[in-house]
């Protein structure tokens, strides 16, 4: 009975849109928690989301860029060590939607550019194209949502044209990727390009309609849906994770994700009175 966590999930019912919060932690690091419908799902602030200090590391991409660099330039990611970091990208990137949906741009900008690194390191030292691949299809995704929250960011503070800058600078450098043959490079890199451009166009309309405290008429948030669509709930986060999983041909995930999608059409569709 001790380990019935059901007082906590009582105190804190499942809500879609107040489901994510920050607290402060028993050791004294800040978390963050996600109310699910049927849990609760947490998060480390800092260094990886799930805590975990690989090999000693801070993350896996610490211990295996210390491993390059001792080995030198013909080092080569093995099939092991190139699952192991992109597994530990998926839990950055799960955690700077949180901060993009709570607002918290700063931190969505350091996960995000953190994982620009992770695609970086990967495409030097991957030992084959599939292996590359894999990682940069994500790559305009990434781009995108650093420059939205970048831009975000500045649009609070009355700097629009910083904000458009941001934002230009993405759009060109989403054009110049190298062609990656996947359905999904193909499809992030459009929806990026036209989400980037829609926000770019919101903001030139907005740049003289600032509420007295600084933050467009619109507010922050409404121009970053623009660019992601409502934030991102726990279907649209599983909706990514079966894209990923199909592409990687792992189809029992995928299917896994399938049913679980569809137990949250199901609770959306016969809601609890």
């Amino acid at each position: 009975m001790d380990n019935d966590i059901s007082p906590i999930l009582d105190a804190w019912p499942y809500k879609e849109g107040a489901h994510i919060r920050r607290i402060g932690g028993a050791e004294g690091r800040d978390k963050l928690q996600v109310r699910l419908p049927m849990g609760i799902e947490q998060y480390e602030v800092d260094g990886r989301p799930d805590g975990m200090r690989p090999e000693g590391f801070e993350s896996y991409l610490a211990y295996y860029q210390s491993i390059a660099e001792a080995e030198g330039a013909c080092w080569e990611l093995s099939q092991e060590a190139f699952t192991q970091l992109y597994e530990e990208g998926l839990l950055f990137y799960c955690r700077y939607l949180l901060f993009f949906q709570l607002g918290d741009y700063d931190l969505c900008v350091r996960d995000t550019t953190r994982n620009l690194e992770l695609a970086d390191f990967v495409s030097q030292r991957a030992s084959s194209a599939a292996m590359s691949d894999a990682m940069e299809q994500y790559r305009p995704y990434i781009l995108r949502m650093r420059a939205v929250s970048l831009a975000v960011r500045n649009a609070k503070e009355q700097n629009v044209k910083a904000a458009l800058d941001v934002i230009a600078g993405a759009v060109e450098e989403i054009e110049k990727l190298p062609l990656i043959k996947t359905q999904i490079f193909k499809l992030e890199k459009t929806r990026s390009l036209v989400a980037l451009r829609d926000l770019s166009a919101q903001l030139k309309r907005q740049e003289h309609a600032f509420h007295p405290e600084g933050v467009p008429a619109e507010g922050p948030l409404a121009m970053a849906r623009v660019c992601h669509g409502t934030p991102p709930s726990r279907a649209d986060r599983l909706k990514e994770e079966l894209a990923r999983a199909v592409a990687d041909e792992n189809y029992e995930r995928a299917a896994g994700l399938r049913d679980e999608l569809r137990r949250l059409s199901d609770e959306g569709a016969h809601p609890a009175h």
